[in-house]
């Protein structure tokens, strides 16, 4: 892409009506905006692409559906014809050829006639049983997370970048590869996978069921433990830590996500460890014919690509882009009446005046949006950007005020992800003393926060735990990183000790002597609801740690310090929790506090 076309495109992004909302409501979209604004441009160049078919497909088989189609078989002549039945007219010159054994449909077309094809191929395959592959790596760094990392993170949708990252760190040396497993499973059943010694507790412990939703949007129910080996302060005695996340997650499909971070309990040294999934739904198909597209390449000579052509917006109109996460095959019938014979299957037979009188089926979104009485005058045009969910439409601007509401209709309410980080620092009175004050009389204590980050990058204060997860809203989240219940002794065991505030009364002391035991630890446990208005949060929280002692003992650990409140949160605004005296601190006068943070952040997953 030239410099000038950058230019432009960067001006249609800031100036053209419609854009700067749009931007202020998803500030990571720029990129994407761009890329759909591009491919408004070439939407009329033409390409060969290739796209999977579901073996056998009957729309393009010529004999009897109990004949056996060998792999090579093709059908050319009326592959376009019935194409065109599904998809809409396609410009003049458009071929089709379809391998039907291998599942294999090649495409000479404009492009936004190969983006019709794909949307329809798409919806095929996603009828054929589906295979989820997963691929989780846990990693252990010593690099200090920043707050702009942190922020990375909760802006993208894809961790790949991050992943990659921590791939490079752990072939250098500067990080620590803990754990790494590559598993298939069928949609819908449980898997289950467990790794380690022979006759030792496994030291990976991976649960999961999955959903497939339209757009290739996978939801799970996820239950992870990574167990380890560690030192405790006793001299030549180990114990066994284990993290463990149970939380239900969405994801796209084909993206890396961490889908848990934590500061591993135990260890004086101050590291991350992170858990990375990559979640990938495949159709079950056999391998692709590549061939066919070779050949219709050379034979049609479309080797080099041309020049794109100049955007040109008509006096009067202007172009805007919108967010369209409709795919049209979900939203608008494909089929029409044969012969009489309703499409509805919920209408009878007998009626054949019915589906004669029902509209005619629309095969472009266009045609959709005429059918809404919307209006397109002459130099108007559409384009569905299928791969950002974006559309692109140059008309006039109250004609495109009437589509955003439209579209803004159909879109619904995204998938929300609810991600979970708690700070806890130590450090003493004068350094922990501003943080409280400061938040004080506010909800939003992100000066708080800050201070408390850059005191810790300095090496001023001490991080005693960090846990990151995240959640789908209404669905309970847990993160626990120490000693699980099954190796802590009697005297080792903690008892809660949270109420809601920094006091524990009485009652709530003999409650919590019939609990069931828990492991010694950092424990974060949250049941946080979006509101109807998009950015506050419902939550109530459990947050428990016991600390590490400096001086060995038989137990290696100090009372618990608990907080089980319920709040109300602002999306991505930290929130001091509780600020503390540390009980039997490490020095002598005591003069130690801790500090809680907690930060709830929203994140709409998009198609």
């Amino acid at each position: 892409m030239s410099g000038v076309t950058k230019l432009i495109l960067l001006f249609f992004v800031q100036a053209l009506p419609g854009l700067s909302g749009l931007m202020a409501r998803e500030p990571a979209s720029g990129k994407q905006v761009a890329e759909a604004i591009e491919a408004f441009r070439r939407m009329d160049e033409w390409d060969i692409k290739t796209f999977r078919i579901p073996v056998g497909y009957s729309l393009f088989r010529t004999g009897s559906l109990d004949e056996a189609v060998p792999a090579s078989a093709t059908a050319t002549a009326r592959s376009k014809v019935a194409l065109e039945e599904q998809v809409g007219d396609l410009p003049d010159g458009t071929i089709i050829e379809v391998e039907i054994g291998s599942g294999t449909l090649v495409a000479r077309s404009t492009n936004e006639g190969l983006q019709r094809i794909g949307q329809f191929c798409d919806q095929l395959c996603r009828e054929l049983p589906q295979i989820i592959s997963f691929k989780l790596e846990v990693y252990e760094t010593a690099s200090f997370m920043e707050e702009s990392q942190l922020l990375s993170l909760l802006e993208r949708q894809d961790h790949e970048v991050y992943a990659s990252t921590l791939r490079k760190q752990a072939a250098s040396g500067e990080t620590k590869l803990l754990d790494q497993v590559q598993c298939q499973g069928k949609l819908g059943n449980r898997l289950v996978l467990a790794s380690g010694k022979e006759g030792t507790e496994p030291q990976l412990k991976l649960e999961v069921d999955t959903t497939l939703l339209p757009e290739n949007i996978v939801t799970l129910n996820l239950h992870l433990e990574v167990g380890h080996t560690s030192a405790e302060a006793s001299p030549g005695r180990t114990f066994r830590n284990e993290e463990t996340v149970i939380t239900g997650a969405v994801v796209k499909s084909g993206t890396s996500r961490v889908i848990g971070m934590w500061k591993p309990w135990g260890m004086e040294k101050d590291l991350t460890r992170v858990a990375i999934l990559k979640v990938q739904a495949n159709p079950v198909l056999p391998e692709k014919n590549a061939v066919l597209e070779k050949q219709l390449r050379e034979r049609q000579g479309l080797t080099t690509a041309a020049p794109p052509p100049e955007l040109r917006v008509p006096d009067g109109m202007e172009l805007r882009v919108l967010h369209c996460h409709v795919n049209r095959f979900h939203l608008w019938s494909i089929s029409r009446p044969v012969d009489g014979v309703p499409c509805d299957p919920f209408e009878t037979a007998k009626q054949p005046e019915l589906a004669e009188k029902s509209p005619p089926p629309i095969r472009s979104i266009q045609e959709g949006l005429k059918q809404q009485g919307i209006q397109f005058p002459e130099g108007s045009r559409v384009y569905w950007h299928w791969e950002g969910r974006m559309l692109v439409v140059v008309n006039t601007s109250d004609n495109i005020d009437q589509i955003e509401a439209f579209t803004e209709s159909l879109c619904g309410v995204r998938p929300a992800l609810l991600i979970h980080e708690v700070l806890a620092v130590e450090g003493n009175r004068a350094l922990m003393q501003p943080l409280d004050a400061r938040a004080d009389g506010s909800t939003d204590h992100s000066w708080s926060w800050k201070q408390a980050q850059a005191l810790l990058a300095k090496g001023e204060l001490k991080r005693t735990g960090f846990l990151r997860a995240e959640t789908t809203t209404g669905q309970r989240m847990s993160a626990f990183s120490g000693r699980p219940p099954n190796d802590v002794s009697e005297k080792d065991q903690g008892k809660p000790g949270g109420a809601s505030g920094d006091v524990v009364d009485e009652g709530d002391k003999n409650d919590a002597e019939g609990t069931e035991p828990f492991g010694i630890g950092t424990l974060l446990e949250a049941d946080s609801i979006l509101g109807p208005d998009g950015y506050t949060i419902e939550a109530m929280l459990n947050f428990t740690q016991h600390h590490v002692s400096k001086v060995p003992s038989a137990t290696a650990s100090r009372p618990a310090q608990s907080i089980l409140t319920s709040t109300t949160l602002t999306s991505g605004v930290p929130r001091l929790l509780v600020c503390r005296k540390v009980s039997n601190g490490p020095t002598p006068d005591g003069d130690m506090m801790q500090a809680v943070f907690v930060r709830v952040s929203r994140y709409h997953v998009s198609p």
